[in-house]
């Protein structure tokens, strides 16, 4: 490229052409693009500026990753989809230090007009008692960090989520959803609270999705963009999904019993307790790049809006959080000696003993912290002996389905349709998995489901149903298993 510069306008493609020069780009550094266009024969990368600013690109600027596939004849992009702050450009630096700035402007006010410290002592008052002071003062450590409002969220000031759409950039529109009457002063303070949090902001876009609002069991509104919607059109069929893995509940189960039996065997004097720490809003916690903030826009009443934090109805979601939160974890001082640490996506588990177990609660807060985390100190659980995590009740001695959930399976009716079958094969699967000829039980029903829309419930299928809730009603703890000397399960089952 002749010149030190480009120069690209506001969705502007450049008109002139990086080559590289070693058939890759060493970096993965995409501060200013939402895709590349690949020439693969002539070894070409064309530039597309995805902000509503001018940006200029230095000629040495590290940009991303491209591999060449000569067998099959394409390119992979291997992309990033959570950015370093100390990687974005310069502008969206500002930006994201400005915008922090303000977060933590918000949460000196709400920690003035909200005194967290009486949750602090009620907390600490519900573990044994020559543990209460102790815990007390690790929990006030960390007071500006809990949650007071249902719509605080954290704001992270190293990541921030980025977008990346499959072909073209061409925006999608849906028509909006109607909004019920009734909830219409409800709706309008909760949007205004996400603003005021820094969750949304106001904006003209010329895309949109739909949005619709649920009521929790707690009562609160709870906010759903469909970017589905659309079909083959939307901006969930586009975005690029990171496949950062994610383990199935069984093995983190079986990882939680390697846990115990390994500090069983270094601290035998020290009984087993657990600790569970819930994050609030946790995705709302990372931040989307600024030029990707128009994806998500999304209209209601006479306004629309665009999220400033990653929304949940995003496909790419779960696994760019997963992601960070692997990064947010890594080397934790003390973790499988003295504490394991377990979480699936926001909520976090940890088995420890007695001994340790301020210092893991402690270690774990000041990492989450360090990231700008809110924690929903409500949620949270300390020196418990028994404890409910992934819809399984865990102790020292065993794992058991909760027992509204065993309830539940034994109360449940035989299915009339299919999708009542499925759900029912499903649910039996799933929390009964070592009910004894469980596989011969279901098998009937297993058949039947396999002619689809010609199922029929039968007296066999009944009598399968029957068998395994007379089992259920027995028990179903599994017992830990005793490892020897082994490093921590790490397999997908």
């Amino acid at each position: 490229m002749s010149h030190s510069w480009v120069k690209l306008k506001p969705r502007e493609h450049s008109r002139k052409v990086l080559f590289i020069e070693s058939g890759e780009l060493k970096k993965v550094n995409i501060t200013f693009t939402s895709h590349f266009d690949i020439d693969t024969s002539k070894n070409q990368v064309k530039l597309f500026n995805g902000t509503n600013k001018f940006v200029q690109i230095h000629k040495d600027a590290l940009l991303g990753q491209v591999l060449l596939e000569s067998e099959l004849g394409t390119a992979l992009k291997k992309l990033n989809f959570l950015v370093a702050s100390k990687d974005l450009g310069k502008i969206e630096r500002q930006t994201l230090n400005t915008e922090v700035a303000q977060w933590k402007k918000l949460r000196d006010q709400l920690c003035k007009e909200i005194n967290i410290e009486p949750l602090i002592k009620s907390v600490s008052s519900k573990v044994p008692v020559e543990y209460s002071d102790s815990l007390k003062t690790v929990l006030s450590r960390f007071s500006w960090f809990y949650a007071r409002t249902n719509e605080d969220a954290g704001m992270s000031n190293h990541y921030v989520a980025e977008l990346i759409i499959k072909g073209d950039n061409s925006p999608h529109f849906s028509v909006p959803y109607k909004t019920n009457p009734d909830l219409i002063s409800e709706v309008d303070n909760k949007l205004k609270e996400m603003q005021k949090h820094l969750i949304i902001e106001k904006t003209c876009s010329a895309w949109n999705h739909p949005i619709l609002f649920i009521r929790k069991a707690s009562g609160a509104l709870r906010p759903v963009n469909n970017y589905s919607s659309g079909k083959n059109d939307s901006l969930n069929s586009r975005l690029l999904i990171p496949r950062f893995p994610c383990y199935p509940i069984r093995t983190i189960l079986g990882n939680i019993s390697a846990g115990i039996s390994k500090l069983r065997r270094n601290f035998p004097d020290s009984p087993i307790v657990f600790l569970s720490i819930d994050i609030k809003n946790a995705f709302f916690s990372l931040s989307i790049r600024e030029g990707h903030r128009d994806l998500t826009s999304f209209i209601y009443s006479d306004k629309q809006f665009r999220y400033v934090r990653m929304s949940q109805g995003l496909s790419s979601s779960p696994g760019v959080f997963n992601y960070f939160i692997n990064l947010v974890l890594s080397d934790l001082p003390g973790q499988d000696e003295k504490y394991c640490l377990f979480n699936y996506f926001d909520d976090f588990f940890i088995v420890t003993t007695e001994k340790h177990h301020n210092f893991a609660a402690e270690t774990l807060l000041q990492r989450l912290t360090e990231h700008n985390l809110i924690i929903s100190l409500e949620k949270c659980a300390f020196y418990e002996r028994s404890t409910k995590f992934l819809g399984y009740i865990l102790s020292p001695s065993g794992v058991s389905p909760d027992p509204k959930k065993v309830q539940a399976l034994l109360e449940l009716d035989y299915p009339k349709t299919l999708k009542e079958a499925q759900q029912c094969l499903g649910l039996l699967n799933f929390y009964t998995r070592n009910i004894k000829n469980l596989s011969v039980n279901l098998s009937a029903l297993s058949k039947e489901i396999g002619k689809g829309k010609e199922f029929k419930i039968n007296d066999t299928i009944r009598k399968g149903i029957d068998a395994i809730k007379s089992e259920i009603s027995k028990g179903t703890t599994t017992k830990h298993l005793e490892y020897p000397d082994i490093i921590l399960m790490s397999v997908f089952l």
